[in-house]
């Protein structure tokens, strides 16, 4: 899916904020593989404008990125989901500094059975908040909120 196709209309499960078009690509693959919605931006100003357009259950973000990196997007979200922070660099201290925004951080490069763990986790945490936005199918999940209800449903 190219970045400027026209957006989806409903929720999203995972919004993927990546500038390398390859690791962005590799990592939108794993996701849906694993039975995930799944939406990309190749930049933080990019994924501002889908997260005010779409509502989105959990980002996978990079650090750095051109344009507006992880970091600064993070600084500009009030109440984000819950935030999977990937980077080639430990940011410790700027991790720290956002550690309320942050659920989990990994350095790369990531597995992709740790991506989709971190993922699946993130999803949980957004769940179990209440913010959990998207009919997810995704394969080995217990637990699906209902279309109409917001209640959970067992698999």
């Amino acid at each position: 899916m190219s970045v400027d196709a026209t957006m989806p209309h409903g929720p999203i499960d995972v919004l993927v904020v990546e500038d390398d078009e390859a690791v962005r690509t590799s990592w939108l693959a794993i996701l849906r593989n694993a039975g995930w919605s799944v939406e990309e931006a190749p930049d933080g100003f990019v994924a501002l404008r889908r997260l005010r357009e779409i509502p989105i259950s959990a980002i996978v973000l990079d650090v750095r990125m051109p344009v507006l990196d992880g970091f600064g997007l993070l600084d500009r979200l009030y109440d984000p989901p819950p935030v999977v922070l990937i980077s080639g660099k430990d940011y410790d201290t700027e991790v720290m500094a956002r550690r309320d925004k942050i659920h989990t951080f990994f350095l790369k490069p990531i597995t992709a059975s740790r991506l989709i763990e971190a993922v699946a986790a993130a999803l949980e945490t957004s769940f179990s908040q209440g913010r959990y936005r998207a009919g997810n199918k995704a394969k080995g999940n217990e637990r699906v909120p209902s279309a109409t209800s917001g209640s959970t449903l067992d698999r």
